[in-house]
């Protein structure tokens, strides 16, 4: 996904740097937008869409990414009714016990020590989830 961005953008170093952090804060805003939403009809369907539109850059090179898809899965995760957690579980896009390994993973050996807080609270959640289902 990220050298699709970049190959739009022109790659080089600076281009590159600059839209990483233009796609993290859209990323942010979004999740913004969902949280001024709270619990309006469809918000669970829109955070499903960002969860899925995000998901690809989970193991993005650049930690400002990274970021954005852990603070957007553990929102997701945290907003969605037990049905919509239920649909998680089964969503071919990202099963829980597959955000759950890859949260295990982001703890114990992401270079980057805000990564690895996100990902102990996501872990966290997750297995909380698969112990209640």
């Amino acid at each position: 996904v990220e050298d699709r961005i970049w190959k739009t953008m022109g790659k080089n170093d600076h281009t590159e740097s600059d839209a990483t952090m233009l796609l993290s804060k859209v990323i942010y805003t979004l999740i913004s937008f969902l949280q001024c939403c709270n619990k309006y009809p469809g918000t669970s369907q829109l955070s499903m869409q960002l969860f899925e539109l995000i998901w690809p850059l989970r193991d993005s090179k650049y930690p400002e990414l990274r970021r954005a898809v852990l603070h957007c899965t553990v929102y997701t995760i945290n907003e969605l009714p037990s049905d919509g957690v239920l649909l998680l579980m089964s969503n071919n896009v990202a099963p829980i016990i597959e955000i759950s390994q890859w949260a295990e993973k982001t703890r114990n050996f992401d270079p980057d020590t805000e990564c690895r807080r996100h990902a102990e609270v996501l872990q966290q959640m997750t297995k909380s989830f698969l112990n209640i289902f």
